[in-house]
């Protein structure tokens, strides 16, 4: 029976943090700079924030520039202004630092500045693999895992998030576990470690 309790407090301890508030109103298309001059000037912006353990977003980073350095600027400025969160755990359930990834999209339709996050579309694989067979036929899928990445950028800690992809979660923890990702720093640059989430992508291999 205690095994029993101990797995079930572990499967809810390791959490990412999340909005507190409704992303589609951290940048919408009111907010379109208007120092941006290119006549069909749009472009996707993705970052990455660290949230504090008090659930407070404390940096901004691009990961993929929308190739305009004001949209960039722009979108950073106004999530770290806007964006609410509720803090991360770690797998004994006390509060940790994490990184929340998303992308906002900013275009332009009869000459106005259009903007608005891009949550509701498919989000990136961050770790794709291939397998020779996988549940009810498929060729492809998801499994959606949470990580706690130590001060040395190594796996220590991983689990699933949704019960009906627990097939695939032990295979994408043991993948992810292998993997070395960037340390992680506050903004004192001091290492932490650090909670994130990631999508794992398995797709049959051919034959």
């Amino acid at each position: 029976m205690m095994g029993i309790v101990s797995v079930l407090i572990h499967a809810v301890a390791l959490v990412n943090a999340t909005p507190a508030n409704y992303p589609g109103d951290w940048v919408t298309s009111l907010d379109y700079p208007t120092d941006d001059k290119r006549p069909q000037g749009e472009g996707t912006t993705f970052f990455a924030l660290l949230i504090a353990p008090n659930g407070q977003a404390i940096r901004c980073d691009i990961t993929q520039s929308s190739g305009s350095t004001a949209l960039d600027r722009k979108t950073c400025a106004l999530i770290l202004a806007r964006a609410k969160f509720t803090h991360a755990t770690d797998e004994t359930g006390s509060a940790i630092h994490s990184q929340w990834h998303s992308r906002v999209r900013w275009w332009r339709s009869n000459g106005q500045g259009k903007a608005g996050s891009e949550r509701s579309a498919a989000p990136p694989v961050d770790l794709g693999l291939q397998v020779s067979n996988l549940p009810d036929g498929a060729r492809e899928t998801t499994a959606s895992i949470v990580v706690k990445v130590d001060t040395s950028g190594h796996v220590s800690h991983c689990q699933g998030v949704k019960p009906d992809e627990a097939k695939l979660v032990d295979v994408a923890c043991t993948q992810a576990s292998a993997l070395t990702l960037e340390a992680g720093k506050d903004n004192e640059g001091q290492a932490i470690p650090f909670v994130r989430a990631m999508l794992v992508g398995f797709r049959v291999s051919p034959q």
